[in-house]
């Protein structure tokens, strides 16, 4: 975070120095013998906790490539990219020893939609860094994927998981939509249909950002819905009918970028409900920040602003973002 404030913002020391303070901590602590990456370390750095997935490991090459162009430390680029190609590794070829998978593959085989979205979005941000398009091929395969697999046009739904060759599993695991990753998947095929001039790839992030919002969208307290079933069923997931900050920050960008490359007034409309909701409900005019977690009706369901999955990311990510799209937005209306 610090070192893309400083790389878009300003030339702030103080920033930088933060962001080597959290480099080197990450560095020296948070791998183990394998290279793999803990979830969690204590205050000192002692490992604490190895989660099944590779999420920690995604950040950290985000992190470290923005580090080292505001550092100019050429060691961190290498790791970046060292780091990446370990963890498409893990990605197209899972070793069981490491990542144990949550269910019997032999008896229900399945896909999911969080491991083809972070590699989109963790290779389209060392493109933007390092400006190649050695990623290009990796990045529209794992769009495409999506598309084929996950995208159901009949239910007007992107699955967060199916069988391997995209058929829904008729299940209330298999029938969820988590219409926060819905609409980030579908800002990061909306910056991918910008930069290969792609209308296809456009209109269906599109539809994916309309059809997560219409069927995500409480109309009765307002606010997105955390998950939903497809067949308007009852989720399973207790937290189903929770309003988190995270999703409200995709919604928000999602929306604003899409009015800004359409100029459709839904998507203002879209923008101007999920804006209005977020900054009513998590954000702390007094103290700063956002709470994290609410209530169906908008009631703050924990006042801590910082949890084991909520850090600075999403929030700092939207505010940024979006002041750089109106400023280009502000520019071309000029």
């Amino acid at each position: 975070m610090f070192s893309k404030l400083y790389n878009s913002i300003k030339k702030n020391q103080k920033w930088l120095d933060y962001a080597k303070y959290g480099y080197d901590f990450l560095r020296e602590n948070c791998f183990d013998d394998r290279g793999r990456m803990y979830f969690s370390v204590t205050r000192e750095g002692e490992p604490l906790r190895m989660r099944r997935y590779y999420v920690s490991e995604s950040f950290m090459v985000m992190a470290a490539a923005e580090y080292s162009i505001a550092s100019g430390d050429s060691d961190a680029k290498d790791f970046a990219l060292k780091l990446f190609d370990t963890l498409c590794g893990y990605y197209f070829n899972p070793d069981e020893n490491l990542f144990p998978a949550k269910t019997n593959q032999t008896t229900r085989p399945s896909m999911g939609h969080n491991g083809p979205m972070m590699i989109i979005g963790t290779a389209q941000l060392l493109r933007d860094c390092f400006g190649t398009e050695e990623y290009d091929s990796l990045i529209m395969e794992q769009i495409e994927l999506i598309f084929e697999k996950l995208l159901k046009q009949e239910h007007k739904a992107l699955l967060e998981m199916a069988t391997p060759n995209g058929d829904i599993i008729d299940t209330p695991e298999g029938r969820i939509v988590c219409p926060g990753n819905s609409v980030e998947t579908a800002w990061f095929c909306l910056k991918e249909g910008i930069y290969r001039k792609d209308e296809r790839m456009i209109d269906t992030a599109c539809n994916i950002l309309e059809w997560s919002f219409e069927m995500g969208w409480d109309k009765k307290y307002g606010g997105l819905f955390t998950f939903i079933d497809i067949k308007g069923l009852p989720c399973e997931k207790v937290e189903w009918d929770m309003k988190y900050w995270w999703t409200h920050t995709e919604l928000i960008y999602a929306a604003l970028l899409a009015h800004s490359i359409t100029g459709e007034d839904k998507f203002e409309k879209i923008f101007d409900k999920a804006n209005k909701y977020a900054f009513s409900k998590f954000s702390d005019p007094v103290n700063g920040e956002w709470y994290g977690y609410c209530h169906r009706d908008g009631s703050v369901a924990l006042k801590i602003k910082g949890s084991m999955f909520k850090g600075g990311y999403h929030v700092p990510r939207l505010l940024l973002y979006s002041i750089k799209l109106f400023e280009e937005m502000l520019a071309e209306a000029e």
